[in-house]
């Protein structure tokens, strides 16, 4: 009885069952303890330090936004020492009208230039552009210089240039702003800011004419650097390549509506502040209010 039990036994173990039973257990724990592994894995955030992504990408670098080609040349060089021209080319689809530029992780680098503002935040050296030199037009380049001292590969930190800001260009998820025929499309790097219009005098100038004041409000928490507008009167101008502005430029001007942007000399507002102007109307309508919508480009 004894023997035939253990024969019994052994069939139900050969070799055969045996390697198809570990072939099953074996990766299941393997799959339960590795499961267990990252379910209890504590990860912690400090502060404002992000889990960094898996796509080898700077989490800082928009180019996918703003198609700008970066170029480089160092023009000379002494010691550890370098000066070099630095060429950013607009393939976008819109003017540029800001740009920032990234240095990743180089600690050990002092950048200084006469075209541009240079910041430090975590290792990252940035140049920031200047008021003048800010705007590059579709398809245009500029190029400016700055000088590196380090003993590291000048070379590798100039191949890792990123580019982290190109102010109002379009991009593939923008807003419109704005209603009815007064709208804009808010650009990358835009907010909309508050347009109000106060009528000071209706129909004067033997009822044909009608004055505003307009006021812009940057009610957001950024500085606004740049604006830029639109007023739609539809058919209530009578006159509209008279209709006007004051203390702003016109972009654009159709029998229905006109574009208009800061002179430069008004470009800066402030978060919580105004600016006022004079705009004018041609119209018999004397209590009239055409439609304004404003958006403004946020400083860095």
């Amino acid at each position: 009885m004894r023997r035939k039990t253990i024969r019994k036994i052994k069939r139900v173990f050969n070799y055969k069952t045996l390697f198809t039973f570990l072939l099953i257990i074996i990766p299941a724990f393997l799959f339960i303890m590795t499961g267990y592994g990252l379910f209890s894995t504590r990860q912690n955030i400090n502060g404002t330090a992000k889990i960094k992504n898996n796509t080898g990408k700077d989490e800082e670098d928009i180019n996918d936004i703003c198609h700008i080609e970066i170029n480089w040349d160092i023009a000379s060089s002494w010691s550890n020492n370098y000066i070099v021209d630095i060429t950013l080319t607009n393939h976008s689809n819109d003017d540029i009208h800001t740009w920032v530029i990234k240095f990743p992780n180089v600690p050990n680098v002092e950048i200084t230039s006469q075209h541009g503002t240079v910041t430090e935040s975590n290792n990252h050296k940035y140049i920031h552009a200047l008021d003048w030199n800010g705007k590059i037009l579709l398809e245009e380049s500029l190029t400016f210089q700055a000088q590196f001292t380090t003993s590291e590969d000048i070379t590798n930190i100039l191949n890792n240039i990123v580019i982290t800001n190109c102010g109002r260009v379009t991009t593939d998820e923008d807003d419109e702003i704005g209603s009815g025929n007064a709208k804009l499309e808010l650009l990358y790097g835009e907010v909309e800011l508050d347009a109000s219009l106060t009528l000071i005098a209706g129909g004067d100038w033997g009822g044909q004419v009608n004055r505003y004041t307009l006021t812009i409000t940057n009610n957001t928490e950024f500085d606004i650097v740049e604006w830029r507008g639109i007023v739609y009167f539809g058919k209530k101008s009578t006159n509209p390549s008279q209709c006007t502005i004051y203390e702003a430029t016109l972009t654009d001007k159709a029998d229905t509506h006109f574009y208009f942007e800061d002179n430069g000399g008004n470009n800066t507002i402030k978060a919580g502040e105004s600016l006022e102007m004079n705009l004018v109307i041609y119209t018999n309508d004397a209590k009239y209010f055409p439609q304004v919508t404003v958006a403004g480009l946020k400083a860095d």
